[in-house]
């Protein structure tokens, strides 16, 4: 099955790039800001899914800025943080600490620190990413100092799958102002 899913997933990056669309690593050679919003239409046809929009910053791990300086951050190929509203909910919930490796087929393997879940993303044929939960189904979109008040995406709740598209950069470091 294992060889199945890697054949299927190279077919698929191999497709992306055939078609003209970028893999995400080539994507992601800067900073950049990936989102999705959901209209009524769409929560009311996925009463399950609880997530009204969400955004993913994400940015090669050598541009991270430690102290004004630039530095290679040893082992990661990318980091960043996610963002989320959800239904019934007019508040917004952001974390960093997203960490990210890159796999040799091209799916982004990321991690937020403190146990706060963990997704993978690929770019797809559109010029945006996929951006799944992973086995353990959740991921965290507080901090992890916010305890009492932590809020997470989870795949039980119909949320398997988001396709984001690119937005402006403005659009996420806006919004990461908000959570910091």
């Amino acid at each position: 099955m294992r060889k199945i899913t890697t054949v299927l997933t190279l077919a698929s990056v191999l497709y992306a790039q055939v078609a003209g669309a970028k893999t995400l690593a080539e994507m992601v050679q800067k900073p950049q800001c990936f989102a999705a919003q959901y209209d009524s239409a769409h929560l009311s046809a996925h009463p399950k899914q609880k997530v009204r929009a969400v955004w993913v910053y994400v940015m090669p791990a050598k541009m991270t800025d430690y102290g004004g300086e630039q530095k290679l951050v040893s082992g990661l190929d990318g980091m960043g943080s996610v963002m989320a509203r959800f239904k019934n909910d007019r508040a917004f919930y952001g974390s960093d600490g997203v960490e990210c490796t890159v796999e040799p087929d091209g799916v982004w393997h990321c991690g937020i620190e403190c146990d706060g879940g963990q997704f993978t993303m690929q770019a797809n044929q559109s010029g945006g990413i996929l951006m799944k939960p992973t086995h353990d189904g959740y991921i965290r979109v507080t901090s992890c100092d916010e305890a009492p008040k932590q809020r997470y995406i989870e795949s039980a709740d119909d949320q398997k799958v988001f396709s984001l598209r690119p937005a402006a950069l403005s659009v996420c470091q806006s919004l990461m102002k908000k959570f910091k």
